[in-house]
């Protein structure tokens, strides 16, 4: 039997370079505001009937007054992942596959919340899942030459779920 570590279980893990990452991130990284104004676009994409109460939230965990030992924002993201795979939340799961990797979780780790999920779900959930990943991974390399803001990234998302 093969090395566990050495089964290539996910195809998408691999699409984007290190460098391809690094200029994904840049913009976001150059920007105090950045998870703040992702979470307000994000907010008003998604959930426009519930704008005010979620950018309320999003200001209490990403704002300037955040609490940082309330939750780990890796932690914070292995739960939205999981909660929008389990819950089918497609677009949702398309700007936390994103969002992720802002926050320095590699595609393999996105990869590995998603097979977790969906033990609890089903390989249905986990292909569609993956899917998600795959597309969303496809665009930030299509965008990575640009070095996109966190913006021009929630705009193609929003397009493209």
């Amino acid at each position: 039997m093969e090395n566990p570590s050495q089964i290539r279980v996910f195809d998408s893990t691999d699409i984007l370079t290190r460098d391809e990452l690094a200029a994904v991130r840049k913009k976001y990284l150059e920007d105090d505001t950045a998870l703040v104004n992702l979470s307000l676009r994000a907010t008003a994409v998604f959930f426009d009937g519930g704008r005010d109460f979620v950018s309320q939230v999003g200001a209490l965990l990403y704002g300037a007054g955040a609490q940082p030992e309330f939750i780990d924002p890796i932690d914070r993201e292995v739960q939205l992942l999981t909660l929008f795979t389990v819950t089918r939340q497609w677009p949702q799961l398309a700007v936390h596959c994103y969002w992720s990797l802002l926050l320095d979780m590699t595609p393999d780790d996105v990869a590995m919340t998603l097979l977790l999920a969906s033990l609890q779900t089903g390989i249905g959930e986990y292909v569609s899942a993956l899917s998600v990943m795959t597309k969303v991974m496809y665009l930030l390399k299509s965008l990575a030459p640009t070095e996109p803001t966190p913006e021009d990234v929630l705009s193609q998302l929003e397009k493209a779920f």
